[in-house]
């Protein structure tokens, strides 16, 4: 803050004479010890020359008591005049340096640097005073004076320390009031800092300080409503509306009063307390009559009170207000609300008085005739007068016309009148209902569509008026009426006792009207007003409306087909009495499906309709997934019927009379011309399921179904021709009295024929199997016919899997022995086609054999003496083994009945001469066998010679890691192949068809 005492007291001595301090100081000084008066020297040193003095003045500095040279800096910003001042209260203070005078001329120093804004020099002088002179009476200054040098350099949080400072050691009630004063505004500009930087709840923390602890201080009020402020800012409506309503309580004369009150009501506002809102508006307008704000006050009170549903009170205020202030702009307006509010009460009393305030006052104005004749007619509409509501607004029209639409009030109450037009024939045609007889039905039906079509005319002519708001909801008030007018006549009175050929023909004139007040015309005008939302971009409640009834529309026009349909799918399914006549069931089939096809392609058409709709308009609600379903459900549905009338004809007896030669011929032309168009028609409709399902992204069970259904009647007809493929080639209907000759002929021609149909059906087979990858086709009939197809052609469609696998080769009945020794007996090229199996070793049971990994067989030989078994002392064994790939981490774990000698591929491996005879039963081991297999075959070769009693038999285990590569099934069904073993282990259930039966042993 600016204005204090010392700026005035001293704030000449800069440019003024040196020489009045200097005799102040002469006539004042006392004595210094020794008698000597100071008056002379301060002289002396006052009359410096000027070259002196400027010499002087380039480097001050105090002596004893100031230790920091001034810079070349702040020098610049003294004057030669204040130079020379502070240089003579240096010496002064140096000649004096307890003069009764020297804490006043200290702190003269200290003004000087103070005017001069050298703020930390002027402390170190005030300092000078606080710790060399603290008995003085200058003290109270210089700590008042150290917290103005920091409030004047923006230090709030040090000004206030030594302003408290000063509360404390002042003595006079004016320095504690005014430190009082300083603390409160440094509180106040340091809360104002923490604002700017953002720091809000450090600024309430500093306002409030100055609240709570100088609530006197004429900046509290300021401080109270900046804390309102700024829980505004953070939101905290609550926080906000008590701080307001604090201001308010303990601070009546604020000239912060009003705005507070204006605050907690738009506090209330937000918080959607609109009646507190309002209550706090009125309060404005009663306590500040002459405020600028009262008229808005008022006005927004009658905004709250509406908002918060209490309608009489909004009226009124709009009311007061439009009276009031009959000359503001929005006066008219405000009028024309409180009529419209009042119309709501259905105040007609207060409606009509609205109604002739209105005219009179605006009566005679062009710009304001169109809106009088407007509310005359609104009035009157409200009071249930149409004709004359439709006199007024025709008025409007007509007196709007004159004018001209450039003026946008006449604009609007024009478009008003004409809307309000349509509005009353809309309702007018809505009170009409339906019903017999027949001629009041009729007389009925045509009122209704003339008032409809007098309401479409009168809102279509709204566009004319160019104002959006207006345009967009005329528009759907079209589109409603046309939805009305199709609902009405779904909703009509039915005659009773129509047969079931009337009510059909009834019931689809219905859906047809439907249909086209729906989805041609309603669905026109609701599309047209979203697109006018899109081009002007402009987003309203009625676009917004519009844009919903987009998927709506046709979705019910297809739904009155779909109950159609249901009704007549009720009655064509009776059936007739076929006497198990396929032909007939047939018959039946078609003549069920020709009478529900168009109406199931209109539904179709309909829904499809609804999701293009919905794709093109982002629209996600449920008639767009219950048209999803229902198209689905109908098109799986036409499918499965074809795919019944294809399974009847194709299990249709065939003529007992018929050969065999015959009834295979009549298969294969069953299948190759007679099912094609009904399979054709059933794969058509399933594939125009999935199409669909892709485009709109349908996931439901109908296209799971439908996938499923393809598969299915695929592999039939593939199956089939499998089934006359392999009877054409293992049993070949030759017909019945051919000759050798003719038989051989014909079995040449049926071999080729099957060959044929056997390529047909493993093409189809790779039909299916593809369409699964694609996703067309899936389930069990899809893994059915990659089943068929890898057991035919595994190398083409099975699954190459090289994997590591653990091998064990054992010894076993496989092994071969002899009971001599030959020539190179012990290599793999040796030839022991000659040898014997071996037999089955034996041991005493008191013996176990022991370290085995897992159980050994043993193997020995020996020859038949007198029809006895006698096992050899000695014996050579062999035995061979495959390595697929090349064998890893191989060890042999072995044990023999005496001195054995074992070789692997040739190489001697092992000799041991068996010390002790009673431990062969332990096993040895023998590791890194790596390098001595090979890939391919491998022969392992072994001598024992017995040397234990009771006992005979080599044991052996030889454990490896070999690569092996397979071809193996991969079912579209699973994630991962079958094994060998797990594919022969499935035993897959065809299909059992009437005239196409198979023999199991053709599918092991």
């Amino acid at each position: 803050m600016r204005g204090w005492r010392v700026g005035l007291r001293w704030a000449w001595i800069g440019g003024g004479s040196v020489f009045f301090l200097t005799a102040c100081l002469a006539t004042q000084s006392p004595k210094q010890k020794g008698g000597e008066n100071v008056s002379g020297a301060v002289m002396d040193s006052a009359s410096k020359t000027a070259s002196t003095a400027a010499r002087d003045s380039a480097s001050i500095h105090t002596r004893k008591h100031d230790s920091v040279r001034l810079s070349q800096t702040e020098l610049n910003r003294l004057s030669e005049a204040t130079k020379l001042l502070l240089q003579t209260i240096d010496n002064y203070v140096e000649v004096l340096p307890s003069g009764a005078k020297t804490p006043e001329i200290v702190m003269l120093k200290g003004h000087t640097f103070y005017n001069n804004k050298l703020f930390e020099r002027a402390r170190e002088s005030y300092k000078t005073v606080l710790d060399r002179y603290s008995k003085s009476l200058e003290v109270p200054e210089a700590i008042k004076m150290t917290a103005q040098t920091y409030y004047e350099e923006n230090k709030y949080d040090e000004a206030q320390n030594w302003y408290k400072k000063l509360e404390d050691v002042a003595v006079s009630g004016q320095d504690k009031e005014e430190a009082a004063v300083r603390i409160a505004e440094s509180h106040f500009r340091l809360g104002e800092r923490l604002r700017e930087a953002g720091k809000i709840e450090l600024a309430i923390s500093e306002f409030e300080k100055v609240v709570v602890e100088y609530p006197n201080a004429k900046i509290a009020d300021a401080a109270l409503f900046n804390v309102g402020l700024l829980y505004e800012e953070k939101k905290e409506w609550s926080k906000a509306i008590l701080t307001y309503n604090k201001l308010i309580a303990n601070y009546p004369n604020s000239s912060a009063l009003e705005n507070g009150f204006l605050k907690t009501a738009r506090c209330y506002e937000q918080m959607g307390n609109w009646m507190k809102a309002a209550q706090t508006y009125v309060e404005i307008f009663q306590r500040f009559p002459q405020s600028k704000n009262m008229k808005e006050a008022l006005f927004n009170a009658g905004l709250c009170y509406e908002k918060g549903e209490n309608l009489v009170l909004s009226a009124k205020a709009f009311e007061k207000y439009a009276t009031l202030f009959p000359d503001e702009k929005d006066a008219p307006d405000v009028l024309f609300r409180a009529g419209e509010i009042y119309g709501k009460l259905q105040d007609w009393a207060n409606v009509e008085k609205i109604n002739t305030l209105f005219g009179k006052r605006y009566g005679q104005d062009k710009n304001r005739i169109v809106m009088a004749l407007c509310m005359t007619g609104v009035a009157s509409y409200m009071q249930q007068k149409t004709d004359k509501a439709l006199d007024e607004f025709a008025k409007a029209i007509e007196v709007g016309g004159k004018i001209g639409v450039d003026n946008k009030t006449n604009a609007f109450y024009m478009a008003k009148a004409q809307f309000t037009i349509g509005q009353i024939n809309q309702e007018l045609s809505e009170r009409i209902d339906l019903v017999l007889p027949e001629s009041e039905y009729k007389a009925r039906l045509n009122r209704r569509i003339k008032y409809m079509e007098n309401a479409t005319t009168a809102y279509a002519a709204v566009s004319e008026y160019r104002l959006l708001e207006w345009t967009t909801h005329a528009i759907y008030k079209i589109g409603e009426t046309y939805e009305q007018f199709g609902v009405a006549v779904y909703k009509r009175e039915r005659p009773k006792n129509m047969d079931y050929g009337k009510v059909a023909a009834f019931e689809q004139g219905i859906a047809e009207v439907l249909e086209q007040y729906f989805s041609d015309k309603a669905l026109l005008a609701h599309e047209q007003n979203v697109k006018i939302g899109i081009q002007y971009k402009y987003e309203d409640e009625w676009t917004a409306r519009s844009r919903q009834q987009l998927a709506k529309l046709p979705f019910m026009a297809g739904a009155a087909y779909s109950r159609l349909l249901t009704a007549l799918d009720v009655q064509a399914a009776v059936p007739q009495k076929a006497g198990g006549n396929p032909l007939l069931l047939i018959q039946q089939k078609l003549e069920r499906l020709q009478t529900l096809a168009p109406f199931q392609d209109r539904a179709i058409k309909l829904y499809l309709k609804t999701l293009e709709m919905s794709v093109r308009y982002a629209v996600e609600d449920k008639y767009r997934f219950s048209a999803s379903a229902a198209i689905t459900q109908m098109s799986y549905q036409v499918g499965t019927t074809y795919a019944e009338v294809v399974s009847i004809a194709r299990g249709a007896p065939i003529p007992s009379a018929y050969d065999a030669y015959k009834k295979f011929f009549y298969k294969v032309h069953l299948l190759g011309e007679g099912l094609v168009e009904y399979e054709n028609n059933a794969l058509e409709a399933l594939y125009k399921n999935i199409k669909i399902a892709e485009a709109y992204d349908i996931k439901d069970e109908w296209i799971q179904k439908s996938k499923e259904k393809i598969a299915e009647i695929l592999f039939q007809r593939s199956f089939c021709y499998e089934v006359l493929a392999e009877e054409a080639l293992r049993e070949p209907p030759v017909p019945t009295g051919a000759t050798d000759e003719e038989r051989e002929e014909y079995s040449a021609q049926f071999e080729e024929l099957g060959f044929k149909l056997q390529e047909e059906s493993q093409g189809i087979y790779r039909d299916i199997v593809e369409k699964g990858k694609n996703g067309i086709t899936r389930g069990e009939y899809l893994d059915l016919a990659y089943l068929r197809l890898f057991s035919m052609l595994p190398d083409e469609v099975g699954e190459r899997v090289e994997r590591d696998t653990a091998r064990l080769v054992a010894s076993g009945k496989e092994w071969r022995f002899r009971l001599s020794q030959d020539t190179l007996w012990e290599q793999p090229s040796y030839d022991d086609s000659g040898w014997e199996p071996v037999k089955k070793g034996i041991k005493p049971d008191s013996i176990a054999l022991l370290g085995a990994t897992v159980p050994m067989l043993p193997v020995w030989g020996g020859r038949m003496e007198n029809n006895t078994f006698s096992h050899a002392r000695q014996v050579w064994l062999r035995g061979e083994f495959m390595v697929r790939s090349g064998a890893e981490k191989a060890v042999m774990e072995f044990a023999a009945t005496g001195h054995y000698d074992i070789y692997l591929n040739g190489r001697l491996l092992r000799s041991d001469s068996l010390e002790r005879s009673d431990s062969w039963f332990r096993c040895r081991k023998k590791e890194g066998l790596d390098s001595l297999l090979s890939k391919g075959r491998n022969v392992i070769a072994v001598h024992v010679n017995g040397q234990t009693g009771g006992a005979y038999g080599f044991y052996m285990n030889l454990f490896f890691n070999d690569r092996i590569v397979e071809t193996l099934p991969h079912l579209p069904s699973r994630e991962t192949p079958l094994s060998q073993d797990e594919f022969k282990s499935l035993k897959p259930v065809f299909p059992v068809m009437p005239n196409f039966e198979y023999k199991p042993e053709m599918f092991k």
